[in-house]
């Protein structure tokens, strides 16, 4: 196994790597629940600008109480019809997750609600585009998220937002919380190289050990926010909790913010160019 000039146990790196590949692998299928105008619609706008063969999806035109666990549903209804299913939805058991798009709602625009656990609410006025909705169907779909995208690239921009926004969080509290030295460089760097094996598998990348070794060496960068933290904590004693907290979120954003681009654009950067590119959201993460 390559060295890695990292804070890490090997072994963690591995179970990273074998996590990333189940995540990719896991077993998902999309139900859309809709009459078939709706149906036809909601098909058309998860093949976006997409030039291949539509992947398969489930049909029916009765939104169901009870799915199987690897199911998502997105079901979409008028404004008129969602009021009798209401009581319905708000007992609805959907393991995997799942939207109710609510077409023709005179609140269109006003957020994502909730009807149930894992079962998501999102109004749309007819010709209002559908970001929300793909916001809405990564977050219920949780687990499920990453290998729905990989699916349908529509999905893959709402999906990789969240992955990169967990993350910042997760480092965030572990900047604020642990004070033992060098324990928190450990897991923001465990953090963050999940966070780049998530993003390869969302768009359909295989990482190796070699190639995870090369791109880790980016995190570096990432990982100079500490630098920075260690200094400012000097200069305002009391505030350090803070400082930490926030030097953990914008670095793994960097890192992630990169990463995306790198394998957004299929992977062809070298590593230098995504050096160069980490820096230059440091920076402006620090200004």
């Amino acid at each position: 196994m390559p060295q890695l000039n990292l804070p890490l146990n090997p072994n963690e790196v591995w179970n990273a790597i074998k996590a990333g590949s189940a995540l990719a692998d896991a077993s998902v299928e999309l139900l859309i629940a809709a009459q078939p105008q709706y149906a036809r619609l909601a098909e058309q706008k998860l093949m976006g600008q997409s030039s291949g063969a539509p992947s398969v999806v489930q049909l029916t035109m009765e939104v169901p109480e009870t799915v199987p666990d690897d199911t998502v549903v997105l079901a979409v209804v008028s404004a008129q019809d969602e009021i009798p299913l209401r009581p319905w939805l708000a007992r609805a058991q959907w393991p995997a997750g799942g939207v109710v798009v609510v077409l023709g709602d005179e609140h269109g625009g006003a957020g994502i609600t909730w009807f149930a656990d894992r079962v998501a609410r999102v109004g749309l006025r007819h010709e209002e585009p559908w970001e929300r909705v793909w916001e809405a169907l990564v977050w219920a779909g949780a687990g499920r998220a990453v290998p729905l995208a990989r699916r349908f690239p529509v999905l893959r921009q709402a999906a990789a937002h969240r992955l990169i926004s967990n993350a910042c969080l997760q480092n965030a509290a572990v900047g604020a919380v642990l004070f033992v030295p060098g324990t928190d460089l450990a897991v923001m760097t465990l953090n963050q190289m999940r966070l780049i094996l998530n993003l390869a598998a969302l768009y359909g990348h295989e990482v190796s050990m070699d190639r995870l070794v090369e791109l880790v060496s980016v995190l570096g960068m990432g990982l100079g926010f500490r630098a920075v933290a260690r200094q400012a904590m000097g200069l305002i004693p009391g505030l350090g909790w803070v400082i930490k907290g926030g030097m953990g979120y914008a670095g793994t954003r960097a890192v992630g913010e990169a990463a995306l681009r790198y394998f957004q654009q299929g992977a062809p950067l070298s590593v230098h160019r995504l050096q160069e590119h980490v820096t230059a959201l440091a920076r402006r993460a620090r200004s």
